[in-house]
């Protein structure tokens, strides 16, 4: 086991662990140990239904969206509001970045920071990179609030296309 420093969302430095788990070590997955915590506990249910291959299913997310969930969503400063909202666009992001993964996870009680990696529609010329900030409900069973950042600016701007054809008329039936 690898031991590095991060300072947590409270600003207090803290030694965290690369963890020995061959599937996380090769994702290069990083978490403070040990953890019991919410942010912890709802970290392996974002793992478990992102990570599948594929689009998951609106009604897959939705478990682990909280029904007044606030998302917000790279390149707009209004967040989106609402379970349904949420884990729309969650699906409709996760489908068009087909390799989507996580590379690192950062967790303190019940926040977690989680750096993903892909290539929107698969195409190497819109590599994209990012952070999920991810507020887990107290109990670690569901997301909050998401706020999302992305880079770079050309592959953002793609997918923010991308979301909009897809999300625009589902938009008007909710």
């Amino acid at each position: 086991t690898e031991t590095a420093w991060s300072v947590d969302l409270k600003g207090f430095c803290r030694r965290v662990y690369v963890s020995d788990d061959l599937r996380e070590r090769e994702r290069g997955v990083v978490m403070a140990m040990p953890s019991n915590s919410a942010g912890e506990k709802f970290r392996g249910k974002i793992m478990e239904v992102v990570l599948r291959p594929g689009e998951p299913a609106v009604e897959e997310v939705m478990r682990i969206v909280h029904p007044n969930a606030v998302m917000g969503a790279p390149p707009y400063w209004t967040k989106l509001e609402g379970q349904l909202k949420v884990s729309t666009v969650l699906c409709i992001v996760k489908g068009l970045i087909p390799d989507f993964t996580y590379k690192r996870t950062f967790v303190s009680g019940k926040h977690v920071a989680l750096e993903f990696v892909g290539h929107l529609h698969g195409d190497p010329k819109f590599g994209v990179q990012g952070i999920d900030l991810i507020t887990a409900t107290d109990d670690g069973e569901q997301l909050e609030s998401i706020d999302v950042m992305i880079r770079p600016l050309a592959s953002l701007v793609e997918l923010k296309k991308a979301v909009r054809q897809k999300i625009t008329p589902l938009l008007a039936k909710m």
